[in-house]
């Protein structure tokens, strides 16, 4: 009985270290570093709706940075749904118009953020120039200017992101925790369980 509580032990805490160190964050978004307080924020496939957006960020307290990431995202400050190009230093939008859109340009050197007045149209794809911070910037909807996602993973700095996924996880282990270290409590809930489901139990109701 000891050998296989030690063996069953050393699985899980193998269990958890791979996890921890090596699968925590695979398939959730990811954050890559703008500035201090704005990131790119990348789906886990480049052929995902929107697959690059551009969101604040904040940091987390130091538990939740230990086991799930430092740095989780926060909209209410910055969210841009459709960065769409890039040139020089700015990050921008090609279509400003949408309200939805909270921010249409970003530079990404110093993390500026603007947010645009554009009249109402109901035109699917307007000329950037006619609007003055576009205009004044030489922001253009060119081809050769669009944001890509493979671009952002390598020149950007991938921050640990925080993603809930990773924090239900945790609680599954810390569950399987108690029953590792307290293997009584197991054969309890096991007996329990198959005690309910027994039909010619006389106490089952």
């Amino acid at each position: 009985m000891k050998t296989y509580y030690i063996c069953g032990a050393t699985i899980f805490i193998l269990a958890y270290a791979i996890f921890h160190f090596g699968f925590r964050t695979g398939g959730a978004t990811q954050l890559y570093r703008i500035s201090n307080s704005i990131a790119f924020e990348l789906q886990s496939s480049p052929n995902a709706y929107r697959a690059v957006t551009i969101r604040g960020y904040r940091r987390t307290n130091p538990l939740i940075s230990f086991m799930c990431g430092a740095c989780a995202a926060n909209d209410s400050e910055v969210d841009m749904p459709r960065p769409d190009y890039i040139k020089g230093d700015w990050v921008y939008s090609g279509y400003p118009q949408y309200a939805v859109d909270r921010i249409d340009i970003v530079n990404w050197r110093t993390g500026e953020a603007l947010n645009v007045d554009v009249p109402n149209s109901n035109e699917k794809l307007i000329d950037l120039q006619t609007i003055p911070e576009y205009r004044e910037r030489g922001l253009v909807a060119d081809a050769q200017y669009r944001l890509e996602y493979d671009y952002v993973k390598a020149n950007f700095e991938l921050l640990p992101t925080y993603t809930n996924r990773c924090l239900w996880i945790h609680l599954a282990f810390g569950i399987l925790a108690l029953f590792v270290i307290f293997p009584r409590l197991l054969m309890f809930v096991l007996e329990t369980i198959a005690s309910a489901l027994d039909p010619n139990n006389p106490n089952k109701s």
